[in-house]
């Protein structure tokens, strides 16, 4: 369909409506292309928040709520989006654009740092081991979405882990 673009994030390939990112240093602003116009908006910023989870984690996440949409532009009743991130990175990743375009399409938005990365810390007992098991991952992933997510089924979206 030539009436969607196509957005790249490490080898991530999303189609959204009608806009492109502009992932410029100097600001932080989304281009819309409709129809030969072209649309600028401020981004807000994702806020950095802990939460103690119940695996014994006090998991960094980043956390940006939704932007009001009209009515007219679809269902208002949109899932919370959960962004995990990949190797070598953490929860940052996900906060320069696609968490402010997703907020500004009417998601609410979240981006985790998994255990044992820069953003939060191992338990004692992975310490103790040298390493996070894939496992843990999961546990802390779940325990997130039931005790600090809103949505009761958000989207999951991840990269090159």
């Amino acid at each position: 369909n030539s009436h969607l673009p196509i957005l790249t994030f490490f080898g991530l390939m999303l189609s959204c409506n009608s806009y492109v990112l502009s992932s410029m240093k100097s600001s932080r602003s989304i281009m819309g292309h409709n129809f030969g116009r072209h649309v600028t908006c401020q981004l807000s910023v994702p806020q950095k928040k802990f939460a103690k989870l119940s695996t014994g984690v006090n998991l960094e996440y980043f956390h940006l709520e939704s932007k009001p949409v009209s009515p007219s532009s679809g269902s208002t009743d949109r899932p919370s989006i959960v962004f995990v991130h990949g190797s070598f990175h953490s929860g940052w990743c996900w906060t320069e654009n696609w968490m402010p375009y997703c907020s500004e399409q009417g998601f609410e938005t979240y981006a985790v740092s998994l255990r044992g990365t820069a953003g939060t810390q191992m338990t004692e007992e992975t310490s103790k081991r040298g390493s996070v098991l894939m496992s843990e991952h999961v546990e802390d992933l779940r325990s997130f979405i039931q005790e600090v997510v809103s949505s009761a089924a958000p989207i999951v979206a991840g990269h090159s882990f």
